[in-house]
């Protein structure tokens, strides 16, 4: 196939133990905190190689928590949904104090689409990109936020960071 242009994810994990914030495309990314996040990292390693050895332009889209229709349910929007739905409790790690730089669907589809259809000759070969709302709430505040929308308070316990988990992602998507 002749294929001019490869796009793939990657995540907003790859940044790891990384405080420089806002996180920017050029920082290191060699200390992830979990599999998931070191995974993500060899893929970007493995295409960065790829598109050196048969010169295909390559982007990598670092996604940062998104939510919206037809969201991954394995993530805090729905599981937080859910529970309070359903008088579950929620776990808020860090006591509620991790942040998070949460990204609507459509809003990464349209960085998408703009992708594939601008035909950038200025682009280098090997490209990656954050897809991120550039904008961090807590969990505390995230979850007012759903009480307030649903009308319904959340039961919650309050626990330590989980040590793959990073405390805070916060994009800069000015690239």
């Amino acid at each position: 196939h002749k294929i001019s242009h490869l796009v793939f994810a990657s995540s907003s994990s790859v940044y790891g133990e990384n405080s420089s914030l806002p996180f920017k495309e050029e920082l290191l990314t060699d200390y992830p905190l979990s599999f998931y996040a070191a995974t993500k990292k060899c893929n970007e390693i493995m295409a960065y190689s790829y598109s050196k050895m048969h010169n295909i332009k390559c982007s990598g889209l670092r996604f940062f928590t998104m939510y919206g229709p037809y969201g991954r349910p394995d993530m805090a929007p729905y599981i937080f949904l859910d529970s309070i739905i359903n008088n579950k409790k929620i776990n808020l790690f860090n006591f509620g104090k991790n942040k998070r730089d949460f990204t609507f669907i459509d809003d990464g589809v349209r960085f998408v689409m703009d992708l594939l259809q601008k035909n950038n000759k200025k682009r280098r070969l090997f490209e990656i990109y954050n897809v991120c709302a550039s904008q961090s709430v807590s969990t505390n505040e995230f979850l007012s936020v759903i009480e307030k929308l649903i009308k319904k308070k959340a039961r919650t316990r309050k626990t330590k960071n989980i040590i793959a988990d990073t405390q805070h992602t916060f994009g800069d998507n000015s690239k």
